[in-house]
Parts: structure tokens; sequence; C-alpha cells
């Protein structure tokens, strides 16, 4: 009874250890490393238990949001040199989401799990779009105000190169600044404020120039209402001039008569009537 419970507990162990478990929030890909059916399955394993033996193994894929950095520390960070080859040092990241449907693919292509694929794979596609797009800039662009261009083209190239095998990138970013001699980047800080400068008075030269035609707008438009307003008084003086003629004005004397006949003196003091 004994020795059939070691046997079984035997037997329980090297099944344990004939099976390999896909975990959750991860995808399976089984493959083969000797016999008829060496190569890569092309079915993506779920969360479970499978079989595996001496030529069969499961690699597995996290299908989370993930993040790999390239800095200093460990000696991944990405140099590339601006269009006068003033060499530049970036520390980067990326974050990526594995495809579980492609995983298969993946494998099948580069035969590493995720983190070397990123860090050999991806890691190279980076700095070559940094060499390429790099190339064409000033470093007081890359440091002001095409650092944002610089890193979208990146992102850009990484997507469209590596999205259709399977790792889909969220996001690529630059970690703290560039990296730069210091007599470098006080050179270019001091462009930087200069050009500021230059752009906030030209804005207040714009202002000002705006200000004063709006000024000149406002006059003109007074002195049109004025003009306006004068030929329309004296348009309406002209009327009235024209509208008083001598019969006119011989019916407003009539209006006002009140019947009595106008009288005189005369020369000896008597006053005459105009009656008949």
């Amino acid at each position: 009874m004994k020795f059939t419970k070691i046997l079984l507990i035997a037997g329980l162990a090297v099944m344990a250890a004939a099976c390999s478990r896909v975990g959750n929030g991860e995808v399976g890909v089984r493959y083969h490393t000797c016999g008829g059916d060496n190569g890569v399955e092309d079915r993506a394993l779920s969360m479970g238990w499978y079989m595996t033996g001496p030529c069969t193994g499961i690699e597995t894929f996290q299908t989370f949001a993930q993040t790999r950095n390239w800095n200093n520390d460990s000696g991944e960070a990405i140099h590339f040199a601006d269009r006068d080859g003033l060499q530049i040092t970036a520390e980067m990241g990326i974050t990526y989401i594995v495809d579980p449907q492609k995983a298969p693919y993946l494998y099948k292509r580069y035969k590493r799990g995720i983190d070397e694929i990123t860090d050999t794979f991806v890691h190279n596609i980076v700095r070559d779009t940094l060499i390429r797009e790099a190339s064409n800039l000033q470093i007081s662009d890359i440091m002001g105000p095409k650092k944002s261009y610089l890193l979208n083209q990146v992102q850009k190239d990484v997507s469209e190169r590596i999205n259709p095998q399977g790792i889909i990138v969220q996001s690529v970013y630059w970690i703290g600044a560039l990296d730069v001699p210091q007599s470098v980047r006080d050179s270019v800080n001091a462009k930087i404020v200069a050009t500021q400068k230059a752009q906030q008075i030209e804005n207040e030269v714009a202002q000002t120039k705006a200000q004063a035609e709006k000024n000149v707008a406002e006059a003109e438009g007074q002195a049109k209402a004025i003009l306006v307003k004068a030929q329309a008084e004296a348009e309406a003086n002209r009327l009235k001039s024209a509208s008083i003629t001598p019969t006119l004005v011989d019916y407003f004397k009539v209006q006002k008569w009140n019947g009595q006949v106008p009288k005189v003196s005369s020369g000896s003091g008597m006053i005459l009537s105009l009656k008949e």
C-alpha cells in the first residue's frame, strides 16, 4: 500500500513536470523542437494546463499593457546625432499590448519571449528612426519645437512596422531630458529665450498695430457719421427752402391776419384807415 502511494505521487510529479500552465492574463504558444511536428503551432492557447514533453514547450505572452524602458542604468539608452553630427543620448520607453491572436505568429517570427523582442528588435527600430529623423534637424530644434515631432515620428514608424506582427504600440515616450554637453545646452537655452523674447516683441507690435488700425477705423466711422448727418441736414434744409414759394408765404400771411385793416399815420398825426 505504501509502495502504491509512492508510485502515485511519483506519477503525479512526472505528469506535473510534463505540463505547463497558461495563467490569467496570458496567451500560450505551443512549439515542437524535434520530430515531424517540428515548429510552432498556429493555435493560441488560452488559460489552462497543457501537456508538454522533451520535444514540446509552451511560451507565454502577457496580454495586458506592458512597458519597457531603455535607460543609462541598463546600458540601453539610445544614441543618435543631429544634422551637424552633435551626439545626443536619450532615455526612452514604450508601452504596448500583445495581440493574443497573433502570438503564434510573433513567436514563429522571432523565436524569443516578449522582453527579448522589445529589447532587441523594437529597440533597434526606435534607434534607427531617431537616427534617420534627427539627421535632418538642428540640436536647437530637437531640444525645442521639434522634440514632440521627433517622438511622434518614432511612434508612427514603430507602430507601422510591429503592429501587424502582433505588438500593438500604445505610446513611445522620453524619459527625462535629452543628454547633450552642458555648453550646448546653455547655447540652446539662450537661443530659445532669445526666440521667445523676439516672438513676444513681435506679438506686442502686432497688438499695437491692430489697436492703431482699430482707432483709425473708429475715427473714420465717426467722421463718416458726422458727414452723413450734415448731408442729411443740408438736404432737409434744401427741401424746406424749395417748398417755400411766394404763394405759400401769402397763405401763411392770410392765416395770421386778424381781420383788421392796417392803419398808418399821416404826417399831421392823423391815423388813416386803409378801408375804402
